[in-house]
């Protein structure tokens, strides 16, 4: 719905790339998450004896949203609107179930397109949009120049980018600012979310220096309002070592609450090995969010260190075991890490039941 109203006020490329930014970030959680073949990554999960919030996710809002972007495209966008209002008289001030709204759908279809309503139906294909995994069954025309716009750029800033010296470390690379960079300054938000995440896709292509760089061009680090686009350089900057983003980005999840902007801040700390600022951050703030999303990152920190921990100690000389390095004084393992941070906070309680509504 809220991208109906952003096509309707700024237009369908508007539209179109918030849906391509949204898809692949819906992706990127996907696939680190839980895999694309999981239940989790489809509309209906099947939650069994898990925490239902394990299964919470952007695919309900960026899956969702993508289905009703598909029906409009079969129903026409005059019925769609008509489809829309119609649903909201009816149902306005209720949360309903995926069946009733199929029911809905079908019968809303089947009396004000009657002469297509079975073709339409079969099309819609309901059940797969709803209960198969991964990303959406039909290829969606998301295409849009302002989409590569903001790929093109972060496209041209690695082109432009010198070579990194093979000789010494201590010769910097060349760099060219790209023609129309300032371009960059009236992106949509969704431009500039679009040219971060590209520069996220590039791999070693894109360093310390490229990003110290960009920086220098677009003051992203500590100029940029738009959130999604700071958070996703904030992300990218951790998992690539650029130290710059790490006040920014500490004083950002400090004033954020948000599960999308803080969550991925944490476990891309963690999964650089930053454990110790993963829990030092969070003993500052994670006081402050509400008990999913402070769950949810003190997890991800415990997990991921206690993981980490693990993996350093199969790699570690079998002599070596039984050494006091790691012990206190009186002979048992000092409290510290992961483990304290565990143990700070065992009372905490999950509860999060919930229904996800399509619209």
């Amino acid at each position: 719905m809220e991208r109906k109203v952003l096509q309707d006020i700024y237009g369908l490329d508007f539209a179109k790339i918030d849906y391509y930014a949204g898809n692949n970030s819906m992706v990127e959680q996907m696939t680190d998450w839980y895999g694309l073949d999981d239940s989790y990554s489809s509309l209906f999960p099947d939650i069994g004896d898990d925490d239902p919030e394990n299964s919470f996710s952007a695919v309900p809002y960026e899956k969702g949203s993508q289905f009703m972007f598909y029906i409009e495209s079969l129903l026409g966008e005059t019925s769609m609107q008509a489809f829309l209002r119609a649903y909201i008289t009816e149902f306005h001030g209720m949360a309903i179930s995926s069946p009733q709204l199929k029911k809905f759908y079908e019968e809303w279809v089947t009396t004000n397109l009657p002469e297509n309503a079975t073709t339409i139906i079969e099309m819609t294909m309901w059940d797969t949009w709803i209960y198969e995994p991964g990303v959406a069954p039909v290829p969606l025309d998301l295409y849009t120049d302002a989409v590569e716009q903001g790929r093109n750029l972060a496209q041209q800033y690695v082109d432009l980018a010198g070579p990194s010296p093979e000789t010494s470390t201590s010769v910097s690379r060349a760099f060219t600012s790209p023609p129309n960079y300032e371009e960059y300054f009236d992106f949509y938000g969704s431009q500039k979310l679009a040219f971060v995440q590209e520069l996220s896709l590039m791999g070693e292509a894109v360093d310390v220096e490229l990003l110290e760089f960009i920086d220098s061009d677009l003051n992203i680090s500590s100029n940029e309002i738009n959130p999604d686009a700071k958070n996703e350089w904030y992300v990218l900057g951790i998992k690539k070592g650029y130290q710059a983003v790490l006040d920014p980005a500490y004083k950002w999840t400090g004033e954020q609450g948000r599960s999308a902007y803080v969550r991925p801040v944490f476990s891309a700390l963690v999964e650089v090995g930053e454990c110790e600022t993963a829990q030092s951050w969070c003993n500052d703030y994670c006081h402050t969010y509400n008990v999913y999303v402070s769950s949810r990152v003190e997890k991800s920190i415990v997990e991921g260190c206690s993981a980490a921990e693990d993996e350093a100690g199969d790699t570690e000389d079998p002599s070596d075991s039984g050494t006091t390095g790691e012990e206190g004084g009186d002979g048992e393992p000092e409290s510290g890490g992961a483990s304290a941070l565990l143990l700070q906070h065992y009372k905490i309680i999950i509860i999060m039941v919930g229904a996800i509504l399509l619209l």
